[in-house]
């Protein structure tokens, strides 16, 4: 399992969790709202550490660099920097949310966005397969 959770993107991985949600047919409102608000984290976190490095880059660029001044004088400076951000961020955020209104999030429940995978009998069986020959085979191959 460990192999497969770092082997799979975050997006993935997510979409895989809703699909097996949806395919449970168990209509949990907030469920649906904890996945939303993990794929939106997931989006926003990457952006979110090019922007802190691009406002860093600029201020070395400008020669605002603080790392020798004082720790107060550092603290002033990556809070300034840090509310510019969130700012922005917190702008985006309104734009995003606005969009998912207009798509009708909150009007039908399942949402609709992410189309969830196919997962037949097969699969099923394949996926209690495969854990139950490795715990035999841990169990009784001796090396």
């Amino acid at each position: 399992m460990k192999i497969f959770i770092l082997s799979v993107r975050n997006e993935s991985f997510v979409k895989l969790i809703r699909s097996v949600f949806l395919k449970s047919r168990l209509n949990i409102r907030i469920f649906d709202d904890i996945i939303l608000f993990i794929t939106l984290s997931l989006r926003f976190y990457p952006e979110l550490q090019n922007r802190w490095k691009s406002f860093e880059r600029g201020h070395i660029y400008l020669g605002i660099n603080n790392n020798n001044g004082s720790p107060i004088s550092r603290l002033k400076l990556y809070s300034d920097m840090f509310i510019r951000i969130l700012s922005m961020q917190y702008k985006k955020s309104l734009l995003i949310s606005n969009n998912i209104k207009l798509r009708g999030y909150g009007n039908c429940h399942p949402r609709g966005i992410i189309d969830p995978i196919k997962i037949n009998f097969y699969d099923l069986i394949i996926s209690i397969l495969i854990p139950i020959t490795l715990i035999i085979l841990h169990f009784n191959v001796k090396i």
